[in-house]
């Protein structure tokens, strides 16, 4: 028996909805607008989102609080690697302007907070990360995004800010 997929979404399709999406609300540029553009746009600065608009989603990052428990320190294969794991200013923008990237989406790399078997310290270093994060963010709002840690540990904290829900 045939199971109909004709319903079902693609990874291509997701992408190409998900940047439709994200030009509409304006957070990328229209490619064809970034080309027609790419004569008059100050290059210079590290925050300009480069003509070429692929979206980079969940490229990894680590804070020293986590990078001892994560995959990276036995996959990595360099101290080099390593280093630019932990950096999340300016060499990483210039390293996505190098690869055509215009947004980066950043998570904290695994196993992350998961690996806290400490309630209170998982806590604390999400709210950590999450602060690193944010702080980098801040810096180069057009070119790098982030995934919230999570401490799954305990969710009613985060649960508990959400707004409630109608069940009508």
């Amino acid at each position: 028996m045939a199971i109909d997929r004709s319903d079902l979404i693609t990874r291509r399709g997701f992408l190409e909805l998900t940047s439709a999406g994200l030009v509409s609300t304006g957070l990328l540029k229209d490619a064809n607008a970034a080309e027609h553009a790419l004569g008059t746009e100050n290059t210079a600065s590290l925050d300009a989102a480069p003509s070429v608009s692929k979206i980079a989603l969940e490229e990894h990052f680590a804070i020293p609080e986590t990078f001892a428990s994560s995959y990276a320190v036995k996959d990595l294969p360099s101290p080099e690697a390593k280093d630019k794991l932990l950096d999340i200013g300016a060499a990483r923008v210039a390293e996505m302007d190098r690869g055509g990237v215009g947004i980066a989406i950043l998570s904290l790399v695994a196993p992350g907070i998961q690996a806290i078997p400490n309630v209170p310290q998982a806590i604390d270093t999400a709210r950590r990360a999450n602060d690193y994060l944010a702080e980098h963010i801040a810096k180069h709002p057009k070119r790098l995004k982030g995934f919230a840690a999570l401490p799954l540990q305990n969710a009613r904290p985060v649960l508990g800010r959400l707004p409630a829900r109608r069940h009508d």
